[in-house]
């Protein structure tokens, strides 16, 4: 038999476990783990990242800004980006598909060919999910007259368009294209 007192820690006891998985899945959910598929396209969607001054935010005239578009269908992701310097003083936008990889779980290995480039340039660089956001990094640098970020975090895009209809469908059919 157990007494009141022996009850009561034993209730404590699952009080304090159940605590603390609780706090442990909200710490995971907060921070910057790589989030894990949920079956819809992880890298599906409009990104845009700025690279601003710190005593600047959002503001044209001062920051440069990396923008992708990018599809997922089957095991290949496709799209297109386009980055420009403050005050659109130089931009790099690459003709659909300029964005090809094929993801494996939250990250995926691309080839980036610059629009900007004569010939053209293709670098490789890594793109990777981290919940809400996505990180692009370079990982080749290739001589040429190319422009794009080293390292940039993009956040999706939910206020409007990045590109028209016209140019979506294109995009969507060059990345059908390409498979």
């Amino acid at each position: 038999m157990h007494t009141a007192f022996e009850k009561l820690i034993g209730r404590t006891a699952v009080m304090v476990l159940v605590t603390l998985v609780a706090i442990s899945k909200a710490a995971n959910a907060i921070g910057d783990v790589p989030a894990k598929p949920f079956g819809a396209p992880n890298f599906q969607g409009e990104w845009e990242g700025w690279l601003c001054p710190k005593d600047a935010t959002h503001d044209l005239d001062r920051c440069s800004v990396f923008a992708l578009v990018l599809y997922e269908s089957g095991e290949n992701l496709c799209g297109v980006h386009s980055f420009g310097l403050p005050q659109a003083s130089r931009m790099d936008e690459g003709t659909a598909p300029s964005v090809v990889g094929r993801p494996v779980g939250n990250l995926v290995d691309v080839r980036i060919t610059s629009g900007r480039a004569e010939p053209e340039v293709t670098l490789k660089a890594r793109i990777t999910r981290y919940r809400r956001r996505i990180h692009f990094q370079l990982l080749t640098f290739e001589s040429g007259d190319w422009l794009l970020p080293k390292d940039v975090w993009l956040t999706r895009v939910t206020r409007e368009h990045l590109l028209s209809e016209e140019a979506t469908a294109e995009v969507e059919a060059a990345c059908a294209n390409d498979r």
